[in-house]
């Protein structure tokens, strides 16, 4: 039997990235780069809207922004502080 159509599984990177979210990723993790401290984000939206894929996504782009984002933010001095929960 052949598959068609999108998974509903989180994805980890951008190459697998189909729903058209690069655009809001980009400018939300810009946005959390550079806003002023504290700052609260929430991600909200239907089952299957993609919330886990875009929290991963801006996860690696945060990183790859070299923010060490496991680190606390009282340790590096830094103003960002997740919970990707």
């Amino acid at each position: 039997m052949s598959s068609f159509g999108l998974k509903d599984t989180p994805i980890n990177d951008f190459d697998n990235e189909s729903l058209g979210l690069k655009a809001y990723i980009m400018a939300l993790s810009d946005f959390i780069l550079n806003c002023s401290t504290p700052m609260t984000i929430a991600i909200q939206g239907d089952w299957g809207a993609g919330k886990t894929s875009t929290m991963n996504l801006i996860r690696e782009r945060l990183v790859t922004s070299e923010q060490n984002i496991d680190t606390p933010a009282h340790a590096r001095g830094s103003k960002i502080h997740h919970s990707f929960t």
